[in-house]
Parts: structure tokens; sequence; C-alpha cells
């Protein structure tokens, strides 16, 4: 299958100051020198999105880190009532712990996706780092649930309808979700 082939793309990504700010502090380490820029839209309940994210996980140790990413959360409630909760608890673990705390949390949200209830969230905090109390608090306040509508709103003008959406420096990505997909989309820098 020929490159034309498996790069289809749709709707330009709008960006926002917030996004840039996020996909700072959001992407993995090193991210400063890579070519690519990528924007993925999530839900941490979304079968999809956790092989998408497994996908990126092989292509990160197979040593393809030529490109750096943000997330912008898109809890699709009709069909995942425990999504939205857990975006905001790793907000919250972002918040009270830091980046490398949220990474440990975001790989067990996904690792966990058939138990995202509160007891169970407030368990992967703690196992990430968190102190117990103040994630509760945070929680139960729905501290960051503006902040999740706001990526919400953000997607839908994007054209975001499911998830995993995918952007590649600023094209809407609707190609493979392979691993070699994802490997020559990033290796071409989307071009």
């Amino acid at each position: 299958m020929g490159r034309e082939s498996r790069l289809r793309y749709a709707t330009k990504w709008q960006r926002s100051r917030d996004d840039v700010e996020r996909g700072q502090r959001r992407s993995r380490a090193g991210v400063e020198q890579r070519s690519s820029h990528g924007a993925r839209l999530r839900d941490y309940e979304c079968p999809y999105t956790r092989a998408l994210e497994l996908a990126i996980a092989q292509l990160r140790d197979d040593g393809a880190n030529s490109f750096r990413y943000v997330f912008r959360y898109f809890p699709l409630r009709e069909i995942h009532p425990h999504a939205e909760l857990a975006a905001e608890a790793a907000e919250t673990v972002y918040t009270l712990g830091g980046p490398e705390v949220f990474w440990v949390m975001h790989d067990a949200l996904f690792a966990n996706q058939d138990d995202l209830e509160p007891p169970s969230l407030e368990r992967q905090a703690t196992a990430a780092g968190v102190a117990s109390k103040p994630f509760r608090a945070a929680l139960k306040a729905q501290r960051f649930a503006t902040r999740i509508q706001r990526d919400v709103r953000s997607g839908l003008a994007n054209g975001v309808d499911g998830t995993p959406s995918v952007f590649i420096n600023g094209e809407r990505y609707l190609g493979g979700r392979d691993v070699d997909s994802l490997r020559e989309v990033v290796g071409n820098g989307a071009r």
C-alpha cells in the first residue's frame, strides 16, 4: 500500500495558546527537538483510543521518537459514562504530582479502563504518587470539569465526532492507526 493511500487528511486543526502550553508540558521528555507535532483527542474508556496509545507506545519503544504530541480530552459520555471523571482524575494528578506522575496515571487509566469508578481512580492516583485526600477533594469539587468541557468544545469546533481523533502538523489524520502506518506518517512529518 503506497503512502498516498495511507495518508488521508481533512479538517485543519485550530491551535490555541492553551494548546501550545499544554503541548509543552504534556509531551514526553525530549520533545523540543522533535519534528512532527501531533494532537490526539482521547477518551480513557474508549478501546480504540487504548489501541492507538499502545501503537504509539510501541513506536516510542522502537525508537521512533521523531514526534511530539499533546492531548485534549473528548469523553463520549453517551457510551463511556466514566470517561469524563477519568479525564478529571488525570488533570488532578497532573496538578498534584506533575508531568511524571501524570504519565503514570495516564498509563494506569488505559490499563484499567474497565474499572474507572471513583475508588479505583483514587487507588490509581495514590499508586501514581499523589496523596489521597487532596485528590479526592479536587475530584469531588469537579475542579477540572471546565477544562474538560473546553477541550470538548475545541474538538467539536475542529470537526471531531469520535475518539481517537488525530491531528498531525495541524491536519486531521484519517489513515491507519497501526504501528507501520503511524511510523510512516511520523517519519515523513505528515507531508
